[in-house]
């Protein structure tokens, strides 16, 4: 069911997101590059190499415009005391139901082809 959320709660969390992204990206660019939360023992070493989706072959390598989360499914919770949103969680390799918004999107293509050809 969707929930519709007033514009003034909407703008703070916007920009809440952008900036988890944007923190996402940043750790990763620094666990993947120069590694300074792992020697200012900021997060345990073995936490981030026993990790089943770090992948070793890509520290030292940089990536376009360094991104390295290009979609996010960051599950919001609304806290039944404050009313605050939280994050229950970040999904950041594939989150469920993209797939979904890619296909639609080659439909609308595809529908869009259709009716400048006329058919």
């Amino acid at each position: 069911m969707p929930r519709i959320i007033p514009h003034s709660e909407w703008d703070l969390i916007e920009r809440g997101l952008a900036q988890r992204v944007t923190a996402l990206n940043l750790f990763l660019q620094d666990i993947y590059g120069q590694q300074r939360v792992l020697k200012d023992n900021v997060v345990p070493r073995n936490l981030v190499f026993s990790c089943k989706h770090f992948r070793r072959e890509m520290v030292g390598l940089s990536v376009p415009r360094d991104i390295y989360v290009h979609i996010s499914g960051i599950d919001l919770v609304r806290d039944s005391r404050s009313g605050q949103y939280l994050v229950l969680e970040d999904n950041a390799r594939s989150p469920s139901g993209i797939s979904y918004v890619l296909e639609n999107r080659l439909v609308d293509a595809e529908d869009f082809s259709a009716r400048v050809r006329g058919g």
